[in-house]
């Protein structure tokens, strides 16, 4: 059976050499220059939407209803914020005061762009339930649409942080059949983490385990934990699954995707640290990889997946100062990211936003050669299982190219006789003229060097041994 290996895990995974190349994050497309809905304190009877803050925004498809959903995070009552007109926060830092309240609300879409904010009639709010308020007290909260579900009032589960007071905080659940109208929380029987952040859920495709992506502290650092669940209810204690790199990149937060080939984490990168340097305060989504959601590492910290915006407070893009992704949606094989982006610095004034950005699933990132090199990049240890071998490569050129299949150790397993190669647009396919069984558990390694071009993935009738 043909598989295909994306070098997003070449570095420490699918990479037994690489040599005079670099892997490069491919950045997102944005869709839209302003947001598809934000904050409407100062432009309607919305009170309740003082400040979206972080947002931590999930967004899911209701098969069912064929509608989109976004559920967002929200402070509905944050006095220093009501009492500072927009005029007025240009000159004035934000001041977080005690008595703020968090909460979750949704807005909905049938086509992922134009979204309406319902009237749910569910939670009241100075004195109307006209709000599309889902939860009160809920910090940091996921929804996960779980199709697999038996129970049609457990259908959609609900995992948060509540926040009652500093002091009176715990993780719940809570189930719904509508994915509106929810449970009352169930308190976590153990364990009570720190989890101020996007406490996002994913229900892994193979195992049918539930994994919270959460966050502790160590030593005044922010720290990416995980915890699981067989039932939803009863959770482990979560444990450091990747950490940033010092004060200067801290993950914030990280929602995750579960792919063919292993994981994928969309974390948001906190710069605290120099004070003088111009990122300080500011958050970049950049892409991090796990073979089994339980080892990560990033493709490159430093490289953003989505681009800030221009500009700064209050004058710049929506989206110029703070960005916390959703995790990707599917669609014919390109990713849609959803974010929640903020004009200001994650500790000050900002006015916080829905943007979208798309990229081609199988092109997040690629190696190319260091300029005036002639670069190497050559597999991990595989079986070969068939007769055709192939990679993904824009900008090559095949008459510079050494393409070699090597035993472990990089002699030579096949003569330039036992193969032939063949290009179509950027797809280069090696056709094997012996019978794979002449390899029958013998490790081989695709290599290739180039002088040019960009290599996205490679794959055919091959099984990665991967350690």
């Amino acid at each position: 059976m043909s598989k295909t290996y994306s070098v997003v895990y070449c570095d420490h995974i699918l990479g037994h050499e690489l040599d005079q190349v670099k892997l490069v994050l491919n950045q997102a497309e944005k869709l839209t220059t302003e947001p598809l809905f934000k904050e409407e304190y100062f432009t309607s009877h919305r009170t309740w939407e003082v400040r979206y803050d972080n947002g931590y925004p999930n967004v899911v498809y209701d098969t069912a209803a064929k509608q989109f959903r976004c559920y967002y995070t929200t402070f509905i009552k944050d006095d220093f914020s009501a009492n500072t007109s927009l005029k007025q926060r240009a000159n004035l830092h934000y001041q977080p005061q005690w008595g703020r309240v968090v909460g979750l609300c949704v807005a909905i879409s049938d086509d992922g762009i134009s979204w309406i904010k319902p009237d749910l009639n569910l939670v009241e709010f100075e004195g109307s339930k006209a709000n599309n308020i889902v939860m009160l007290f809920a910090h940091g909260s996921s929804v996960l649409y779980d199709e697999d579900e038996v129970d049609p009032t457990r259908r959609y589960k609900l995992l948060t942080k509540i926040e009652y007071s500093p002091i009176d905080r715990y993780m719940a659940v809570a189930f719904s059949a509508d994915g509106l109208s929810f449970s009352q929380p169930i308190r976590w029987k153990k364990h009570n983490p720190q989890a101020d952040t996007h406490n996002y859920v994913l229900k892994d495709h193979i195992s049918k385990e539930f994994h919270l992506i959460t966050r502790i502290w160590k030593n005044g650092l922010r720290i990416t934990a995980k915890s699981t669940s067989k039932d939803f209810l009863d959770w482990s204690e979560p444990v450091e699954i990747l950490r940033g790199h010092g004060l200067k990149h801290q993950v914030y937060s990280m929602p995750i995707l579960q792919t063919n080939e292993g994981y994928l984490g969309l974390p948001s990168i906190y710069h605290e640290g120099n004070r003088s340097h111009k990122d300080f305060d500011t958050v970049d989504v950049t892409l991090a990889f796990s073979k089994d959601a339980h080892h990560w590492d990033f493709v490159d910290i430093e490289q953003p997946f989505i681009q800030r915006g221009e500009g700064e407070y209050p004058t710049g893009s929506f989206d110029c100062g703070c960005i916390y992704a959703a995790s990707p949606l599917l669609v014919n094989e390109e990713y849609y990211i959803y974010y929640m982006g903020g004009n200001g610095r994650h500790t000050d004034f900002r006015e916080t936003g829905l943007g979208l950005a798309k990229i081609h699933s199988k092109k997040l990132a690629y190696v190319q050669p260091l300029e005036n090199q002639r670069g190497t990049f050559c597999s991990a240890p595989m079986y070969l299982t068939g007769s055709s071998l192939y990679f993904t490569m824009e900008d090559g050129d095949l008459d510079s190219m050494k393409i070699s299949i090597c035993k472990r150790h990089g002699e030579p397993a096949l003569t330039a006789n036992d193969f032939t190669i063949s290009q179509q647009d950027s797809v280069y396919t090696c056709l094997i003229h012996v019978p794979s069984k002449t390899f029958y558990q013998q490790q081989l390694l695709l290599k290739i060097e180039f002088q040019q071009g960009k290599l996205y993935h490679f794959g055919g009738d091959i099984d990665i041994l991967i350690r």
